[in-house]
């Protein structure tokens, strides 16, 4: 099992897209990265939590769902 960082936005668990030809995407001056929902195997016990409260803005495009990078805490 890989060691890949969980996001969790909207009560739903995400890792981040590895494949280098999904590029983040600008919508009004916001930055979205692309995640896809974590799989049912990896350990969602101690994930990362958005630094805004309440609900947030998230789009689909086919399978890979687009959450703005500004909500994810940066780290030191």
């Amino acid at each position: 099992m890989t060691s890949n960082p969980v996001i969790k936005v909207n009560n739903e668990h995400f890792i981040p897209i590895q494949n280098k030809t999904l590029k983040p995407v600008v919508v009004e001056g916001v930055t979205y990265v692309p995640v896809k929902k974590a799989p049912e195997n990896v350990i969602t016990s101690t994930p990362i939590l958005p630094n805004k409260e309440g609900p947030v803005d998230t789009f689909k495009i086919n399978n890979v769902t687009f959450i703005p990078l500004n909500i994810i805490p940066k780290v030191n």
